[in-house]
């Protein structure tokens, strides 16, 4: 039964449980170990995906803050020099903002 389980985690766990029955080894201490190791191994996985989101988020706050300071500029050097082709209202400036 515990050959067919999809999870490597609950394999283990069920296959080092029978074994350790089977030897007469401490049930008690085997099932704290793998307990222990499998938190470790889920925290350590949700280290990971908390960085990487951390990094992500670094990435989107810092394309956020060009773009709206490369608008502030075009608005501010189409203040500066009006011109017919390349004019940038205040209104779309709010719009854009």
């Amino acid at each position: 039964m515990a050959k067919n389980v999809s999870s490597k985690e609950y394999r283990d766990l069920l296959l080092g449980y029978v074994s350790t029955l089977r030897s007469g080894g401490d049930v008690v201490h085997f099932l704290i170990r793998k307990t222990e190791m499998i938190f470790q191994g889920r925290t350590a996985n949700m280290r990971i995906v908390g960085e990487r989101l951390g990094m992500l988020m670094e990435a989107y706050a810092a394309a956020v803050m060009m773009l709206s300071l490369v608008m502030y500029i075009i608005f501010i050097v189409s203040k500066a020099m009006p011109s017919e082709y390349f004019s940038f209202p205040a209104s779309q400036f709010v719009i854009f903002a």
